[in-house]
């Protein structure tokens, strides 16, 4: 099980990962069919269900209709895609059959992944006050449009989907939407490892 449409607590949408194999490059069409209503996801190289949006190539629900996915997709020889069956709705099992169509034959095989890696919260609290630096995110502003802004340096240990990856330094800035704005605020971060929030002096 995993969590389909956003980070959950508890994972709660069953999935199978399927590998594709291509022998011709060209366009191909995946319809499943099934008494559940089906989500279809086309992933290149690889899928973690801890991070279900990285590497999406395509994705659909009812496409094909009687709520059953259709994905058509430009496959090509020697890559690795992956087709991830799973459910619009919770807790729903049951079995399916998936029809591919294009310029030859594709070999479906079943594959495991777990969604069972630990996802690590990492949370830094501050706040935007009159002694923070200020700085003109828009563009060319007068002086009573300056945007208070707090820099935080990042530091990650352990390589995985941040989104970005372990062994080198980002900065992150927290500033607002409207100018002369001031407050609290909190940021939290969740991935396989820790992250350290150092406060940049400006």
């Amino acid at each position: 099980m995993y969590c389909r449409t956003s980070v959950c607590s508890t994972p709660n949408t069953y999935f199978q990962a399927i590998q594709l194999n291509v022998s011709i490059s060209g366009t191909y069409t995946f319809v499943s069919n099934s008494s559940m209503d089906t989500y279809g996801y086309l992933y290149y190289n690889t899928f973690d269900p801890n991070y279900p949006p990285v590497n999406i190539i395509i994705l659909d629900d009812d496409g094909d209709g009687a709520r059953q996915f259709q994905l058509t997709a430009h496959l090509q020889i020697s890559t690795r895609y992956i087709l991830v069956v799973t459910t619009f709705y919770q807790d729903i099992t049951g079995s399916f059959t998936i029809t591919a169509t294009g310029m030859a034959p594709i070999g479906f095989s079943s594959i495991n992944v777990s969604s069972n890696s630990s996802v690590v919260q990492s949370q830094y609290s501050s706040a935007l006050n009159s002694d923070s630096t200020t700085y003109c995110r828009i563009g060319n502003c007068s002086s009573s449009q300056y945007y208070y802004y707090s820099a935080i340096l990042i530091y990650f240990n352990t390589t995985g989907y941040y989104t970005i990856s372990s062994q080198r330094t980002f900065i992150l800035v927290v500033t607002t939407y409207s100018p002369n704005v001031l407050g609290t605020f909190s940021i939290i971060s969740n991935g396989p490892g820790p992250i350290q929030f150092i406060i940049q002096q400006q």
